[in-house]
């Protein structure tokens, strides 16, 4: 939701940031919504053991489909000014390996919302 939340911000006008994004998080739960509709019009469709052989499939099938036209809709839009313009700056050191330089410092931070997480549980 993070790129999401971003590409939708750097797209919308500076007055309306708020309301544009809004709409990426409230996609999140309508999309569970769906889910969850889908999931009851399955098990009131076919019977119990049609749904453990192969009905289980359907709604995977569903969100490959869904996801597929969601690609090639992004693949469509172009980037942001402000992307394009920090890609042509040489201000913006890109690190070599992002996920290790997390990891090297701020691994007291990630101990941290792990133990946060498993509170929770």
């Amino acid at each position: 939701l993070g790129g999401a939340n971003a590409f939708v911000s750097e797209h919308a006008p500076a007055h309306r940031r708020a309301f544009h994004t809004s709409f990426v998080n409230t996609g999140t739960y309508l999309g569970s919504l769906v889910a969850s509709l889908v999931a009851l019009l399955l098990t009131s469709a076919v019977s119990a053991e049609t749904l453990h052989d192969w009905a289980w499939r359907i709604p995977f099938l569903l969100s490959a489909v869904i996801g597929l036209i969601g690609l090639y809709i992004r693949s469509q839009l172009p980037e942001t000014e402000q992307f394009e313009a920090v890609q042509e700056s040489d201000s913006v050191e890109v690190a070599k390996y992002p996920i290790a330089d997390v990891f090297t410092h701020a691994w007291r931070q990630i101990v941290l919302v792990i133990f946060l997480g498993a509170l929770i549980v």
